[in-house]
């Protein structure tokens, strides 16, 4: 039998991993896996205590709430769990999304499933559309409250309300970090330098360029080491919060 309840831990645990690892490529480069190992790099030549990294994730997990359908904002660290409840019903979503039965049919595997992050061309814009199927379990979300014993549905952010795991929630952030990036540029001096770095050397990054990339960058820099940090932070508070919501909801929201 699939998981369906999740501890505050738990979900903290999955989040740290996601923004640990969540890379943007955009028009400046973003990159928390780079970074992690730049800290680690500074940290072992300059003899710092190991915290940079492990602060900025604390930070982010600090920002992170839920919506519930009264429309009230419940922070992720002020939970106790989340629950997962199964959806009986059976949804036609290529009603929902205007699809032609043809198009969505079209998109189908041989299980009859598609992924809510599936997308299809409708009107000449790609948007995400899930098959919805009574052999493909959907659920409810819900949360329960520390010292508190009443669950409360969450609003995903689109109609269908509805995920298929708990890896589909996922972390929008009300400013998008490369609109952060792009309006910022001359306040960012560290992460443009790594971005023009990169450039550089690579057409394009990938993260097994990383042990390249910081054999260029002087390590013996304290500076690099609080000023990286403290832009991680700016970018973070410059969200104005990260929302817990679906995959077709984040997608719109881009």
């Amino acid at each position: 039998m699939p998981k369906t309840k999740y501890t505050q831990k738990e979900l903290i645990d999955i989040f740290r991993a996601r923004f640990r690892t969540q890379d943007r490529k955009g028009q400046i480069y973003f990159l928390p896996r780079l970074y992690t190992s730049l800290f680690d790099a500074i940290e072992n030549t300059c003899k710092l205590t190991k915290q940079a990294m492990n602060n900025w994730l604390d930070a982010c997990i600090g920002e992170v709430y839920f919506e519930i359908m009264t429309g009230e904002k419940v922070r992720l660290n002020d939970i106790c769990y989340v629950s997962l409840v199964s959806y009986s019903k059976n949804i036609d979503a290529s009603k929902i999304y205007g699809l032609s039965s043809n198009s969505f049919c079209s998109m189908i595997n041989k299980k009859g499933k598609i992924k809510l992050s599936t997308s299809l061309q409708n009107n000449n814009r790609t948007i995400p559309s899930p098959k919805l199927c009574s052999s493909y379990t959907l659920y409810e979300v819900y949360l329960t409250r520390k010292n508190g014993n009443k669950c409360e549905r969450v609003w995903l952010g689109d109609s269908l309300n509805l995920v298929h795991s708990i890896r589909e929630l996922t972390l929008d952030h009300i400013q998008p970090v490369n609109q952060t990036l792009k309006n910022n540029r001359e306040r960012l001096p560290y992460i443009m330098s790594i971005d023009k770095l990169i450039r550089a050397m690579y057409c394009r990054y990938h993260k097994s360029h990383i042990t390249n990339i910081i054999s260029h960058i002087n390590t013996k820099d304290p500076k690099a080491y609080s000023g990286l940090i403290d832009e991680m932070m700016f970018v973070l508070r410059e969200s104005h919060g990260i929302k817990i919501c679906s995959p077709i909801a984040n997608y719109n929201n881009k």
